[in-house]
């Protein structure tokens, strides 16, 4: 997530240039259909994309440009539930190149209303529903296509259900349901889905100057299916996934047995081949254009006397990311400065001979053996 955000700030997203987050949010059936289908996530995603860059050739009174975008495909909702949908950075705007030109030319997007963003769902929508229909994927059943284990447990937790043991077909057991709301298993989770289930939001454009804010809202876009700070164990054995935001009918928690536990996480683990981020239009690997568009990689270092073959071996480690500029560049730690007179610190030797390592560690009057082993636990769990 953090290195994700870094490398797309640093090496991917050209400076200066404003970018706009998109969600797209998909009705519960087109989930099914997504859900363990890398092609098919595929062809819709080329829809939006293509949709997306057309509207903005229209705003900005262009019969050609090129956009730029890196999408992720974000799997899970807010109660650990299946959730396909689309996450968009993109460009916020077109590059054009005339002949004689010697870099292309960012045209930037006039500020958007509510009504270009409806405009632009509506055209995306239909687009979808028309290659939906193509395909034979329109379909008003719900609950779904139960082939194999894997493919049962996505479609209970789309519904909010639960597939195998003794709770098997029930309604996954929530915290805080409002009266009004107890009859109600489908519920389910709160959104803004118009009436053909369809949901288009555009938060507002982030100037290309403040990098900073870019590169957090990557590592939300970028950000994990399961936050351990909100799952805990109860005394009765029982797993609660807090909600980040209430759901309308009073929903704080979900809870989940062992089992169910293990079965909505399985649910949102990708089938192979289903690619979770991409590169689009001029950020594309091998888009035309990308070599004046996009920052360039850093210079190689040459060592002196160094094996071609260890050469060899280094190129493309400038993409990692080591651990303790991560943590300085996202929680302002620096690992490396001395707590007490704020010097820089620096590896001295690496030590592994068990001998002297105690003698080091006695004289520093500290413990010399490994401390007792603590029974298996889940990380991050903690009773209530």
């Amino acid at each position: 997530m953090s290195a994700t955000a870094a490398h797309l700030v640093d090496h991917v997203l050209p400076p200066g240039v404003a970018v706009r987050q998109w969600v797209l949010s998909l009705p519960r059936w087109l989930r099914y259909v997504l859900a363990y289908d890398a092609e098919r996530t595929s062809a819709v995603l080329r829809v939006v994309l293509a949709e997306l860059f057309a509207g903005m050739r229209r705003r900005l009174g262009l019969a050609s440009g090129r956009g730029g975008a890196v999408s992720f495909l974000q799997r899970f909702g807010g109660a650990m539930n299946l959730n396909p949908h689309f996450h968009l950075l993109a460009i916020d705007g077109l590059f054009t190149k005339d002949e004689g030109d010697a870099a292309p030319r960012f045209h930037r997007l006039p500020p958007m209303s509510e009504l270009d963003v409806a405009e632009l769902e509506q055209a995306i929508v239909a687009k979808i529903l028309a290659l939906c229909h193509r395909r034979g994927w329109v379909s008003g059943d719900d609950e779904g296509v139960e082939g194999t284990p894997l493919e049962a447990a996505g479609a209970a937790s789309i519904r909010g259900r639960v597939a195998f043991g003794a709770r098997r077909g029930q309604g996954v057991r929530r915290l805080g349901v409002l009266p009004e709301f107890l009859l109600d298993e489908d519920e389910g989770e709160v959104s803004r889905l118009r009436p053909q289930g369809f949901s288009l939001f555009a938060s507002p454009a982030v100037t290309g100057t403040d990098r900073s804010r870019v590169e957090r809202l990557i590592r939300y876009m970028a950000r994990p299916a399961v936050s351990l700070e909100r799952l805990s164990r109860r005394k009765d054995g029982l797993y609660a996934y807090e909600l980040r935001t209430p759901w309308r009918d009073g929903t704080m928690a979900v809870v989940l047995s062992p089992l169910e536990l293990i079965e909505k996480l399985a649910a949102l683990v990708p089938p192979k081949g289903m690619h979770l981020v991409r590169y689009h239009g001029v950020l594309a690997p091998s888009a035309g254009w990308r070599g004046q568009i996009v920052p360039p990689a850093p210079a190689e270092s040459y060592v002196v006397g160094e094996d071609p073959k260890e050469r060899a071996a280094r190129r493309g480690r400038w993409r990692w990311i080591p651990w303790a500029e991560l943590l300085k560049r996202v929680f302002a730690i620096d690992v490396f400065e001395c707590p007490t007179c704020g010097g820089r610190t620096v590896i001295l030797a690496c030590l592994t001979q068990a001998s002297v390592v105690e003698a080091i560690l006695a004289a520093r009057g500290l413990r010399t053996t490994p401390l007792p082993r603590q029974p298996a636990r889940l990380q991050g769990v903690f009773e209530l």
